[in-house]
């Protein structure tokens, strides 16, 4: 799958909504291995965004604008188009009123319809006109809780059916952190004394604040060590706020702390006595999650979704009532026993939220809204027999070229290795489920298709992807190494390592280098494995110029070699590759007709660290380190290769060092086109048995 994720949240001093998206934009291609959905995955946004590197993610920085709403209603429909992503998922109640990528969409809460005068006359007019077109427009709407999905049905007139309530989670930073270190650090940074009560959020009028520091006013008498400390960042009619606070008699002992940074959240929550929530309407309340996280007893209301998200942990009072308010900040704070069980209740809780779980149900609503699309109109897949028959041979013989190195498949590996048909992922799935032609010859045991009888493949297979995890994590230092190395361009994991098969205890590596540098880096890397005695792990069998990516052999073999490659740094690069090598669409069309619709990321991405190299080997040492490798190193190559067997496919020239000392390329390109050219069964049968599943695809 090919994911646009609209990511225009993840910046700033970020609140809820943009934790929520960066949250899950972390652990999106992580989550699930081998059985994770996701190719890549395209990061949407108006401003430039500073992520942390997350694998297979890729900014898009074609069409930004600073204006988010222009953007995303004027421009982003166009960078959609240009990169025809499988599916996009709008983060924050908008997306694009006219765009014909399938798409779901996350409503956070409901308080635009609910509490129109708590939001400015802008997100009134523009969110509020728009979001019930995009909800309805939307495959599949996600809510944070059940309650917000109660309000989203029944506000909008969305059938339940089409909404999945997934809650947030806590991050994993929120934890007990009573150390003196950590307390030291918040006295220093905002100066923190205890003892005090907390609050947590935006302060703007739906958090409430008018109540709360009313209620702590009324039993600040009682208590007369504690402060209420406001952290967070004002908002939209905060004056209303201020103007309260100003009137309190005891407003000393009321004070604003600011933004708070995330990584001071965890111990400002867990030295608090008490944290308060009174929110008058939440789709989730990520602060009394992370509160009850950090072991801090919770207030909060007993309306929308913060009942059900405090399920028993904490104390429920209507928001509307200051008197009841201040009880239950009365009866926490004063009684030592019900304060120790809110903590322990609040830890038990906050353990049922999962980042683990939510991004799992989120890829699910993924999968989900593709399948609920119709097939694209370019492929009426099922609408002719001979063609549903030689797409599902197709999957049949993919799965059975996988067979040959013991490699039973993924639904992921199965789309993108597709021989001969181009398909969506979607037609994939359905075929594997449904089409007599494959259930007859294919076994399943999730993640893995194999076979019918190969299901012992399955426990070798998994004992490789361990080793090669395992063998990956050990080699890093040296991987690394190679990546900024100077003059290289791209690396990528290559041949058994590439689809975590690997048996020998090796690390398979292709290497891109600037123009006239290739003999320089492999000269360079040689020398280095050596000393490092890594010469026999790390094997670097092929190394290319950054101009000569058109490569000369044109067979079925080096092009699987490409759909297989995995780039470690490059991206950019492998994007020039495969465009550079059109002709491989010939045997693996749903690959390169992927790459031929993404907007290209930039064609160089230097690897860190090795610019400063480059820059000190520019005057000659470059061209001398060159020379040197086509001597020294190439002296080496030939007699090793005059010593090989006849069979080898080894390449020795400028721009390019093709290291195939043992090469079994002719025999299974061979392997290749023998499945390709063998025509598809069509037997009167297979037609009968296609007819009778053709009404449950």
């Amino acid at each position: 799958m090919l994911l646009a994720f609209d990511a225009t949240t993840i910046r700033g001093n970020k609140t809820g909504v943009g934790y929520y998206s960066a949250r899950l934009l972390e652990r999106l291609t992580s989550v699930g291995f081998d059985d994770n959905p996701i190719d890549e995955v395209l990061v949407l946004s108006n401003q430039a965004l500073d992520l942390p590197s997350i694998p297979r993610c890729r900014p898009v920085a074609e069409g930004r604008f600073p204006l988010r709403a222009i953007w995303m209603q004027a421009v982003l429909p166009f960078v959609l188009e240009r990169a025809r992503p499988d599916l996009c998922h709008f983060t924050n109640f908008l997306g694009p009123y006219f765009t014909r990528t399938p798409y779901v969409v996350t409503f956070h809460d409901m308080t635009l319809e609910l509490l129109p005068q708590c939001h400015t006359w802008k997100k009134r007019a523009l969110t509020r006109a728009l979001s019930p077109s995009i909800a309805r427009g939307a495959r599949l709407v996600i809510t944070p809780s059940e309650s917000a999905k109660r309000d989203l049905s029944r506000l909008l007139a969305i059938p339940e059916g089409k909404i999945r309530a997934i809650p947030h989670a806590p991050d994993g930073q929120f934890l007990p952190r009573r150390d003196r270190e950590s307390m030291e650090r918040i006295e220093t940074r905002y100066g923190i004394r205890r003892p005090y009560v907390l609050y947590v959020g935006t302060l703007e009028p739906r958090k409430n604040l008018t109540r709360a520091v009313t209620a702590f006013s009324r039993i600040a008498s009682r208590y007369k060590e504690h402060s209420l400390y406001l952290a967070g960042e004002l908002g939209w009619r905060s004056h209303e706020l201020l103007r309260a606070l100003a009137a309190l008699p005891n407003r000393d002992r009321i004070r604003r702390l600011g933004y708070v940074a995330e990584e001071d959240l965890a111990a400002l929550y867990s030295n608090a006595d008490l944290f308060v929530y009174p929110s008058l309407y939440e789709g989730f309340g990520f602060p009394v999650v992370e509160a009850m996280a950090c072991g801090t007893p919770v207030v909060t209301s007993s309306t929308s979704s913060l009942a059900e998200i405090a399920d028993g942990a904490a104390l429920l009072v209507d928001p509307l009532d200051t008197s009841a308010i201040a009880e239950a900040m009365d009866r926490a704070l004063g009684d030592d026993g019900e304060r120790g069980r809110l903590r322990l209740a609040g830890l038990a809780r906050a353990q049922s939220f999962s980042w683990e779980r939510s991004t799992r149900e989120t890829l699910q609503v993924y999968e989900e809204a593709l399948e609920r699309g119709a097939v694209r109109p370019r492929r009426k897949l099922m609408g002719a027999s001979a063609f549903g028959i030689r797409a599902a041979q197709a999957v049949v013989d993919t799965i059975a070229y996988g067979a040959e190195f013991d490699c039973p498949m993924t639904l992921a590996e199965i789309h993108r290795s597709l021989m001969g048909v181009s398909l969506s992922r979607s037609e994939t799935s359905k075929l594997l489920r449904h089409h007599p032609l494959v259930r007859e010859s294919v076994e399943a045991e999730p993640p893995y298709y194999f076979l019918r009888g190969r299901r012992a493949s399955i426990e070798a297979r998994r004992e490789a992807a361990r080793s090669t995890r395992e063998l990956l994590a050990r080699e890093r230092f040296a991987i690394d190494l190679v990546r900024r190395t100077p003059f290289v361009r791209m690396v990528a994991f290559s041949g058994a390592t590439a689809h975590e098969n690997s048996r020998d205890g090796d690390v398979d590596l292709f290497v891109v280098t600037a123009r006239e540098r290739t003999w320089a880096v492999a000269f360079l890397l040689f020398v280095a494995m050596k000393l490092l005695g890594r010469r026999k792990t790390i094997c670097l069998n092929y190394f290319l110029s950054e101009d000569r990516l058109a490569l000369e052999e044109r067979d079925a073999f080096t092009a699987s070699q490409i759909v297989a490659l995995k780039p470690v740094s490059g991206s950019g690069v492998f994007s020039r590759l495969v465009r550079a090598n059109e002709w491989g669409g010939v045997f693996f069309p749903t690959f390169w007709e992927r790459f031929r619709t993404l907007v290209p990321p930039p064609a160089r991405e230097p690897s860190s660290g090795s610019l400063s190299w480059e820059v000190a080997l520019a005057f000659g040492g470059g061209y001398v380190l060159e020379r040197i490798g086509r001597l020294v190193l190439g002296a080496h190559l030939r007699r090793k290769l005059r010593a090989c067997r006849l069979d080898a496919a080894v390449k020795l020239e400028p721009g390019i060092l093709k290291l195939h000392f043992k090469d079994h390329g002719a025999e299974l390109s061979r392997k290749i086109e023998s499945l390709l050219e063998r025509e598809p069964r069509a037997a009167e049968e297979q037609d009968s048995k296609e007819a009778r599943h053709v009404s449950s695809i």
